[in-house]
């Protein structure tokens, strides 16, 4: 499978603010590598991140590095990419330039919506 969108998350920071993670996955680290190194985040407290079977690549206003395999921590919780309708998917999704509605948007179990996450 090519390069996908998995997850969004927004979780509070280690000092302030909060914390944005778009998480994708990739077959090879070679494919995250071009993915990463074809995007630009100038957002502070953004990553951009994509877990390979081998390895995990992020990106992040500072440039590309490699986060520890327990990046995630304790406290994870984060919306999954097929419980997103198209327009949840475009907001949350800003590096993804493939398609936003591929025949599972807003299919979740719950029925939930983008602007739910949020409540």
């Amino acid at each position: 499978m090519p390069l996908r969108p998995v997850e969004h998350a927004l979780l509070k920071g280690a000092m302030f603010g909060y914390d944005t993670y778009e998480v994708y996955a990739a077959e090879s680290e070679q494919e995250a590598l071009d993915f990463l190194n074809g995007i630009v985040v100038i957002e502070g407290q953004y990553y951009v991140v994509v877990e390979t079977p081998a390895a995990v690549v992020a990106r992040d206003r500072g440039g590309i590095y490699r986060p520890s395999k327990s990046w995630r921590g304790d406290g994870w919780v984060a919306q999954k990419w097929k419980q997103m309708d198209g327009k949840g998917r475009r907001q949350f999704w800003r590096h993804w330039s493939g398609a936003f509605d591929d025949g599972t948007a807003g299919n979740s179990p719950s029925g939930k919506r983008w602007w739910e996450f949020w409540k």
